[in-house]
């Protein structure tokens, strides 16, 4: 609401000063016609026009900044410069935002700067999840195409939006059913890798071993002792 009152006020303040037919536009912009104010702003071109597309965010913002560069005075090729290496920014073109820096302090600009120096990957580190993990993904609600290093992020988005809620009857927050199964799963899982043991042909321990999802492996109270039936397998 404050954000929308604070465009609303800067409308007004700038309709003071507007031609008639670009004047006409953001009254109807102000009044919600947004369709009837992109005709009019159209009409009229110019800066005012690339402006709407900028602030309703419309994919065609930068191809409206663009066409001012040619054939226009020098302060608004100026400002459709600065605003053309701000929305390349905010698109990921890093590459095109650099070009249109450049030009932009050849045409005698000087509020904008950014280091264009690649930086070099983070590291994120890595963590061991025990189990399957297809069944962890599918515990916690991943999706069963993630890349593994981006498993760690997923989870994270997760908690963060599911993991918690609003205590009762005071400021702290509790964990929701959600994280508290993850925990759960985690915690099960680990045990079971602790005691899974992996059998040979004879029929005796070959190996203990993490919880795989291959056949032959057993895990459970009878598992370490080479008796076959005593634990859990895949068959």
């Amino acid at each position: 609401m404050r954000t929308l009152s604070t465009l609303s006020l800067g409308l007004l303040l700038a309709t003071a000063t507007l031609s008639a037919d670009v004047r006409q536009a953001r009254e109807l912009e102000l009044n919600g016609a947004l369709r009837e104010a992109e005709r009019e702003y159209k009409a009229a071109g110019g800066m005012a026009y690339a402006e709407f597309l900028e602030r309703r965010h419309q994919p065609g913002a930068r191809e409206a900044y663009e066409k001012l560069l040619t054939g226009t005075e020098a302060g608004v090729r100026r400002q459709a410069l600065k605003r053309l290496v701000v929305l390349n920014l905010m698109a990921g073109d890093k590459a095109k935002a650099t070009q249109f820096l450049n030009d932009y302090r050849t045409a005698g600009g000087t509020e904008l700067a950014f280091d264009a120096t690649p930086r070099p990957p983070v590291s994120t580190g890595e963590t061991a999840i025990p189990g399957p993990i297809r069944s962890f993904s599918r515990m916690a609600a991943l999706s069963p195409d993630l890349a593994p290093e981006e498993i760690l992020g997923a989870l994270a988005r997760n908690i963060v939006t599911n993991g918690y809620q609003a205590a009762g009857n005071n400021e702290g927050l509790d964990q929701t059913e959600y994280l508290k199964l993850v925990y759960r799963y985690l915690s099960q899982a680990k045990e079971l890798e602790n005691r899974a043991v992996r059998f040979g042909e004879d029929g005796r321990v070959a190996e203990g071993v993490g919880l795989p999802d291959a056949r032959g492996v057993r895990w459970g109270p009878g598992a370490g002792n080479g008796e076959r039936d005593a634990g859990v397998s895949d068959d």
